[in-house]
């Protein structure tokens, strides 16, 4: 269970997780191997499991970003999934709840990749059927998920 120091912790990493120690240490009022040693804990019981750096798809020339949704044959959803997240495209795969098995995120240069794209996740012979929205504009909501 976190309490209230381990939260503002990971509210501060996942600000910014290059946040020092030091910093944190005087935000939360505690000494700097103390904070480590909490750092380490969290880490090592699974809460924080990387520390990483979020970049702008568009400014790497990644110039439409789509939702591509997936049906797959039954029972082979999580292998379809592994595959499609192999895709060098491909940034995120979920198994979603509803008229489709799985949900991928996709960042292209355009829209010929895109085609290819999407070419590629069709010839994975258990898709059965994709659906795509190609991304208009990106809202960033609350990353810190309640804490």
């Amino acid at each position: 269970m976190l309490d209230e120091v381990d939260k503002k912790i990971l509210k501060m990493l996942m600000e910014n997780s290059r946040t020092p120690y030091t910093r944190i240490a005087e935000k939360v009022g505690m000494s700097e191997p103390a904070i480590k040693k909490r750092i380490d804990k969290l880490v090592k019981e699974g809460v924080i499991t990387s520390f990483s750096v979020n970049v702008d798809p568009w400014k790497l020339g990644k110039n439409l970003i789509a939702l591509v949704f997936i049906n797959a044959s039954p029972g082979k959803h999580r292998e379809v999934a592994e595959m499609i997240s192999e895709i060098e495209e491909v940034v995120e795969v979920s198994i979603v709840t509803g008229q489709f098995d799985m949900m991928a995120k996709i960042v292209c240069e355009n829209p010929k990749h895109f085609e290819r794209t999407i070419k590629k996740i069709g010839s994975i012979p258990e898709v059965l059927k994709t659906e795509s929205f190609v991304v208009i504009e990106q809202i960033e909501g609350n990353k810190f998920m309640g804490l």
